[in-house]
């Protein structure tokens, strides 16, 4: 197993992180914060099915020659030829981690604000590095995945602010 390998896999983490910070975190407002974020996730997923169920199966819309094994298991077979647009590993991971950020963004003072925006930025990075490498996605449809995570973010803040009225 490689190391791209085992970064991809990581996505088993990110998606795993609000069910724990849902079940351990106690403060009421991040309860149902974590809550909206697990319903988001399910959102997420099925616009990416949606998405690879309309795009058309020609050009860059196609994962690259040579993808193989590329579901969330890192396991089920060759998917050259099937629609990869847009990467589901690199969408999860930034929308979950920039919303994480916005949940916790009040409690990050000084350095370790900085320290978790790099750490968040970084993983992203390495998801989509993982999903290039492994040759899953190409950069057409890790950017759009991004693109993705950033706009569901950007709806979560919105819908959350609606609910809760000190959340910024």
């Amino acid at each position: 197993m490689s190391f791209w390998d085992i970064i991809s896999l990581c996505l088993f983490a990110v998606l795993l992180l609000p069910l724990v910070l849902f079940v351990f975190d106690k403060h009421l407002t991040h309860q149902f914060l974590h809550l909206l974020l697990i319903i988001g996730i399910v959102i997420c997923e099925l616009i990416i099915k949606v998405t690879r169920l309309v795009f058309p199966k020609v050009g860059v819309f196609l994962r690259p020659a040579g993808a193989v094994n590329c579901n969330i298991c890192n396991g089920g077979g060759d998917y050259t030829g099937k629609v990869g647009m847009p990467s589901g590993h690199v969408a999860l991971t930034t929308f979950v981690f920039c919303a994480l950020l916005q949940i916790y963004n009040s409690r990050l003072k000084g350095l370790i604000r900085y320290v978790a925006y790099a750490v968040v930025i970084t993983s992203i990075c390495l998801m989509g590095l993982s999903r290039y490498y492994r040759k899953c996605h190409n950069i057409v449809q890790i950017i759009t995945g991004v693109l993705l995570g950033i706009v569901l973010t950007w709806l979560y803040v919105h819908v959350a602010s609606l609910v809760v009225p000190d959340f910024e």
